[in-house]
């Protein structure tokens, strides 16, 4: 009779703390490894040659948003195939429960998606029936409370509404929520006072949860929000991940600022962490989407079919001048919150040329900004953009690039910076899909293929050891995902096994929907996911909820 289940053969282990790789098999038995070391002797009836591959514990993305795209495709190709094992979700304020009549329609909660459940029992219940391909662990949403609590309106609460706002966090967290999130930026939690958050996330820690929190500006009010998001760990006495870190608009240059500030507050006794997108992209990416007004392009539809469009404006020259002039507009205005200092761009200095066509006389300034090519031409940058879409139409690709180089770097070399994707899992024959509620970005697809190629192993930014600590050990014991995140005897067999001298990314900023190379094998709870480089719509993920492990 086989000692094992499953044998992974030769690979060098990166066991997931950040030290050296070392040469081991690693032997799995009903969902968990059970040795590691030369079991050349052993046997099973699944063997996976791992020689010339790393062996690593399954990542973990520290800021996802598939809480309802789970409902509606279960295996989440788009994270196994890069490697994601385990999603934390319940971001930005936004939960799948408590859900009553008036709370549907946030943020992130798509339409179509048929729910049948109210609170995190019927959610589990739901997600367990069906199979679900990875990992989630569970938070509960301010935004989502304050939605039903408040009516959806904008504005402080009373003193008996954050009280009911309390005892309902309370519930959601002994219920098995992992933590509490907010999403400050976003209404109706933008007048929330400090007070109630603290009496909110100081509700989660007693009942064993931690704090996220999308802060309330990443512009001209990033330094407010990070020192509030501090203020609050600290009063309430909880665990803070400030997501999506970035400092973006006139707050452009305080990267290393951020990083040394949250470094003081861990000297303090604060425990605190950070997670990050691996792109120097943040809220709207997509050049036309950033600098075209909504009259004149709709985001939603292919581009290609809205270039032709576009394309007819610019031949009216009424409509050009107006579609010039509203550009201008939306530049130079004053920005105020996230949806438009994410949203809106602010400088041609930030709009960057990616594709143009085959033979395009502008192929020399690809990889520059707009501002940069328009000098260079002696020209008008936003003359420029319009010539651009005339010229180049559905091969043109523009990006906003948001983050500075220095900030980028700044926030990745922080050793308590996580990993996040801010996508929903999908399928790349499913993207269209309404319960897609985000754009199409490379890093639904990509995001670990970029660090461990560009990032590691072509720059150089962090060791491979490190990297995967980051994406393993790092998250699994912020967030207290116990028997996950390193891969040892008795850890649950969440593996990745992956090349690391081909494993890139195959998507890009115009053409985001492909796989990457270089992952090989997938194991979610030790059933193969991920066969061969191929997803193999396996349904072994698990509710993380508190009380489930």
């Amino acid at each position: 009779m086989p000692e094992f289940d499953l044998l992974i053969r030769g690979g060098q282990v990166l066991d997931g703390s950040g030290k050296p790789a070392f040469r081991a098999d690693v032997a799995i038995r009903q969902g968990r490894v059970v040795e590691l070391g030369e079991l050349g002797r052993s046997s099973a009836p699944a063997v996976l040659d791992a020689g010339g591959l790393t062996v690593a514990p399954g990542f973990i993305d520290s800021h996802g948003h598939s809480d309802f795209a789970l409902a509606v495709n279960p295996p989440a190709e788009s994270q196994l195939a890069q490697g994601f094992t385990t999603e934390v979700g319940g971001n930005c304020g936004v939960s799948p429960f408590p859900l009553f009549s008036d709370n549907r329609g946030v943020e992130f909660d798509p339409p179509g998606v048929p729910v049948t459940w109210t609170d995190i029992d019927g959610y589990g219940r739901t997600l367990r029936e069906q199979g679900i391909g990875i990992n989630f662990v569970p938070q509960v949403g301010h935004m989502t409370l304050r939605q039903h609590v408040l009516r959806g309106e904008d504005r402080p609460a009373g003193e008996d509404e954050i009280r009911r706002l309390e005892n309902m966090v309370r519930e959601a967290v002994a219920a098995g929520a992992r933590g509490f999130s907010t999403g400050l930026d976003y209404a109706p939690t933008r007048e929330s006072t400090t007070e109630e958050v603290v009496r909110l996330v100081r509700a989660a820690r007693e009942a064993g949860g931690f704090y996220s929190t999308h802060i309330r500006g990443y512009g001209a009010g990033f330094p407010q929000a990070l020192a509030e998001a501090l203020t609050v760990g600290r009063k309430a006495g909880a665990k803070v991940i400030v997501s999506h870190i970035g400092a973006v608009g006139v707050s452009r240059g305080r990267g290393r600022w951020a990083v040394e500030t949250m470094e003081e507050a861990r000297e303090r006794g604060l425990r605190v962490a950070c997670d990050m997108m691996l792109y120097p992209t943040s809220g709207v990416w997509w050049g036309p989407r950033a600098v075209l007004p909504e009259w004149a392009y709709n985001w939603r539809c292919p581009w290609a079919d809205e270039v032709r469009r576009l394309r007819s404006f610019l031949g009216d020259g009424i409509l050009r001048a107006r579609l010039r002039a509203d550009v201008e507009e939306r530049r130079a205005r004053p920005k105020a919150g996230f949806d438009e200092e994410s949203m809106v761009f602010s400088s041609w200095e930030d709009i960057w040329l990616e594709e143009v066509g085959p033979g395009s006389r502008y192929h020399r300034f690809v990889g520059l900004s707009l501002g940069e090519a328009a000098r260079r031409l002696s020209s008008d940058p936003g003359s420029l953009y319009l010539s651009l879409i005339a010229s180049e139409g559905e091969d043109l690709s523009t990006v906003h690039r948001s983050i500075a180089p220095a900030d980028f770097d700044a926030f990745l070399a922080d050793p308590w910076t996580m990993v996040g994707t801010d996508t929903v899992g999908t399928a790349i024959e499913r993207s269209s899909e309404p319960f897609n509620v985000i754009q199409a970005h490379p890093r639904h697809y990509g995001t670990t293929a970029r660090l461990l190629g560009l990032l590691v192993r072509d720059r150089g930014a962090l060791s491979l050891a490190e990297a995967v600590r980051r994406l393993t050990s790092l998250p699994a014991s912020f967030y207290g995902l116990e028997d996950r995140g390193l891969l040892l005897s008795g850890a649950w067999a969440d593996v990745v096994v992956f090349d690391p001298s081909t494993v890139s990314e195959v998507g890009n900023y115009g053409r985001p929907r492909a796989y990457p190379r270089g992952f090989v094998h997938v194991l979610v709870n030790g059933v193969a996911a991920v066969k061969d480089g191929r997803p193999k719509g396996a349904r072994a993920g698990q509710l993380l909820a508190r009380s489930a492990v």
